[in-house]
């Protein structure tokens, strides 16, 4: 963790931001969960360490980390967005269940060259892709099971209100 704070703090410096101790508590707090995560639940999770920590202030700070390339914003739907941080993580793409809102991560080989291969026969320069696959994982397959159960993954409030982000606050280090 303090690999990417570090990097953090450089990115604050470069950009000629204040490095404020309450922008590296919530730094601290994202690279220290592994799980997707909404603003409501980091900013629940970075209250609980220091409930001075005004809502928009992680928000603000989150946008940092975005623009820093350290945190990914993955967007559901409309309104509708979880953030991994990234930093010393495989690049991976995310499948998206439409009934319970699990998301797999998975990596595959050929869909990392086939974006870098259509962008340079269209002459594009591509920096990076993301793939989203919509559908239903296969505990909530309509086709292949016909009932409703569980799998694996990771359970998000997409469709339902009793499905719920990760599996907690981020771990302590």
């Amino acid at each position: 963790m303090q690999y990417e704070t570090g990097l953090f703090r450089k990115f604050l410096e470069k950009r000629g931001l204040r490095v404020t101790q309450t922008r590296m508590q919530i730094a601290e707090t994202v690279f220290s969960t592994h799980k997707h995560f909404t603003p409501d639940e980091l900013a629940e999770w970075v209250r609980k360490k220091d409930s001075s920590t005004g809502r928009m202030t992680v928000y603000r700070t989150l946008g940092l980390l975005v623009e820093s390339e350290l945190v990914e914003e993955l967007t559901l739907r409309k309104g509708q967005n979880l953030y991994e941080h990234v930093v010393g993580h495989k690049h991976h793409h995310h499948m998206i269940c439409l009934r319970c809102g699990r998301i797999q991560e998975f990596s595959n080989e050929a869909l990392e060259s086939l974006p870098r291969q259509v962008a340079r026969q269209k002459g594009f320069t591509a920096t990076s892709h993301a793939i989203k696959i919509h559908g239903f994982c296969k505990a909530c397959s309509p086709i292949a099971n016909g009932h409703r159960g569980g799998g694996e993954g990771e359970t998000v409030g997409v469709a339902s209100s009793r499905a719920q982000v990760g599996s907690g606050e981020p771990s302590e280090t």
